[in-house]
């Protein structure tokens, strides 16, 4: 009880930063008191479970229960399959074909602790929200990594320690400020009509998946189950060339939020990341 009141006061503060405005989508591991107090504090928000951590947990206790590393290739293969399943029905199926090759303990295990969850791992689900294919928590162990080369010592004052968090946040901020000028006006030479007019205005990330799926095979203008403009913010294959075929120009507003190029960070994400080491 004392760690979920902890985390939902750290997470109070997020809140109160961004004027009450909820995430839409947190990625995290399977630590229940974060999840119950997140249900607290952000109660509209949609959790997704880092997928690295998850197979890591599977490892651990389903690795002794294959007698080669074949066998565990290949299970891994199933199991990356069955947490990229587009449908309902895919997923049925790619969960029988992993049932039929590993025993009973390792299903036991899948079945008890991770399947009942895959709301929150398997693409059908997850990808109904603006996740921007980030499925795991490997950019925040990057940033912990990141922040540990200027924490001096581990016996340090608090006020010390919150000096050099500033301190490496502060640097961070600055080259990305400077990384997202230099793209801003860096302008896309050969792109096609549809999305020639957006250098400068959204990220260059962006615009270079929208050209790759330009670039695609793909013939069909018809959405039917597609989801990546859910998930990712960016206009999917079929409308591209659905544009494409009648001359359409893509607009700003036909990205999400995520990719509009910002002129600036703000001290409200500056002070959400103070506080995202301060109290994680």
């Amino acid at each position: 009880a004392e760690k979920k009141d902890n985390y939902i006061w750290a997470l109070e503060q997020f809140s109160n930063i961004f004027n009450h405005h909820h995430p839409q989508v947190l990625v995290m591991d399977k630590e229940q008191a974060l999840i119950n107090a997140i249900d607290h504090v952000f109660p509209n928000s949609h959790h997704i479970l880092c997928r690295w951590h998850i197979f890591k947990n599977i490892q651990l206790h389903c690795r002794k229960n294959f007698k080669s590393e074949e066998d565990w290739a290949e299970f891994r293969s199933l199991w990356n399959y069955l947490v990229a399943s587009k449908s309902e029905t895919q997923y049925e199926e790619n969960f029988n074909k992993i049932y039929i090759k590993v025993n009973a303990n390792t299903s036991h295990y899948l079945i008890t602790n991770w399947l009942p969850l895959k709301y929150k791992f398997v693409s059908f689900w997850t990808d109904q929200f603006p996740h921007f294919n980030n499925c795991n928590t490997s950019r925040i162990e990057g940033l912990h990594s990141y922040i540990k080369r200027f924490i001096t010592s581990s016996v340090g004052s608090f006020g010390a320690v919150v000096r050099q968090i500033n301190d490496a946040i502060t640097i961070q901020i600055k080259e990305q400020n400077t990384e997202a000028f230099s793209l801003e006006t860096k302008i896309l030479k050969g792109l096609p009509h549809s999305i020639n007019n957006l250098s400068g205005k959204i990220t260059q990330f962006a615009i270079r998946t929208c050209h790759s799926l330009h670039l695609s095979k793909e013939k069909s203008t018809e959405c039917f189950n597609c989801s990546f403009r859910k998930y990712m913010g960016i206009p999917c294959v079929h409308k591209i060339k659905e544009y494409e075929l009648k001359g359409k120009q893509f607009e700003v507003e036909d990205f999400h939020d995520q990719w509009h190029f910002k002129k600036k960070f703000s001290k409200f994400f500056h002070l959400m990341i103070f506080l995202f080491f301060i109290f994680n």
